[in-house]
């Protein structure tokens, strides 16, 4: 470890102990192979399968980020697909330019209750899935919420600052023609970058929303300070150095323990209320429950829920343990 990292560590705050033998233990039982198969359900356990045959090392390997990015690198991004576009429900979904952005939108303002403000994960470099535009499409139904989905610009042809520009413009739009609740949420990479976003509203002197949701958020994409080695055999998609090196290409040459690309460095004062959601089986489960603590630590009302045994980003896959954890999100945004 470099003598800048041990520098900067100082900037974690000490977590209690009662906290660390939780971890410690949870750490044990991974090592151990505690999470034994039976304590989840069948499409748990199959969707775990399927993701782990149709890894191709391209978020888990340097040498396959690496080869991604150049792959990546060819072709500006696209735009959302024909088939995604007419997957959208008729009835209230549709697609937007927005200042050259594409911004999919579910519901209206007019006969909304709630806005949601939704960044989509893929680490920064891969278009939204189907899977996040059906979490998105049903949350809007089932709350008459607004939704908004933008599809930002993506590395490596792009960097942070791109999408911090047009958020910021988004935003502020938003606040001076939404008069609802406002809920920033986000998963993975978005995840990430929606609490970092939040943590800099407070730089350029605009009010926060009303609640901030994160699902299993990147909080650290420079992933130095953390022992992950009883997680890395756990997570069927992700690695430590293929994230990494993803980083890298989204960062533009910034630090990576910038505030606005990792929000485990930033202020957390004064951010609204706060839900951050993890599963047991992910890479980024240590640095998510760090995160929570440094909240708490922070002041901040947040509350972690934990999916034992779950994957990364579990709650928009339609699996029988999603179900609490999507109530759980509904109860954040209409404010129960």
């Amino acid at each position: 470890m470099t003598e800048r990292t041990e520098e900067r560590r100082s900037l974690l705050p000490h977590l209690p102990e009662s906290f660390l033998q939780m971890l410690n233990e949870r750490r044990a039982a991974a090592e151990a192979g505690a999470h034994e198969e039976e304590k989840r359900s069948h499409a748990a356990i199959a969707a775990e399968k399927i993701l782990r045959a149709v890894n191709d090392g391209h978020l888990s390997s340097v040498k396959g980020s690496e080869a991604f990015l150049m792959k990546r690198a060819e072709v500006e991004d696209e735009p959302l697909p024909n088939f995604v576009t007419k997957l959208l429900p008729k009835e209230n979904g549709a697609v937007i330019d927005y200042r050259g952005m594409q911004l999919v939108t579910f519901g209206t303002i007019a006969e909304s209750k709630y806005t949601v403000l939704y960044i989509h994960g893929g680490a920064y470099t891969e278009e939204i899935l189907p899977f996040h535009l059906n979490f998105c499409a049903h949350l809007a139904e089932r709350l008459n919420a607004f939704v908004l989905v933008p599809i930002y610009p993506l590395a490596p042809n792009h960097i942070w600052k791109e999408t911090y520009d047009l958020l910021t413009s988004l935003y502020r739009e938003m606040l001076a023609e939404i008069k609802n609740e406002i809920t920033i949420m986000g998963d993975s990479a978005g995840g990430g970058l929606a609490i970092a976003f939040c943590q800099y509203l407070k730089t350029i002197g605009l009010r926060q929303p009303d609640h901030l949701i994160g699902l299993s958020p990147w909080v650290d994409i420079c992933m130095e300070d953390t022992d992950y080695e009883p997680y890395r055999p756990l997570d069927p998609m992700l690695d430590v150095a293929g994230l990494q090196t993803i980083a890298k290409a989204w960062a533009g040459g910034l630090d990576l323990r910038d505030p606005k690309l990792s929000p485990m460095f930033g202020n957390n004062l004064g951010l609204p209320k706060t839900l951050l959601i993890t599963g047991t089986r992910e890479i980024l489960y240590p640095d998510i429950c760090k995160f929570y603590e440094k909240m708490r630590s922070d002041g901040c009302d947040v509350e972690l829920l934990i999916g034992e045994g779950m994957n990364h980003v579990y709650p928009i896959y339609g699996l029988p343990e999603s179900k609490e954890a999507v109530a759980r999100i509904d109860r954040e945004i209409i404010g129960k």
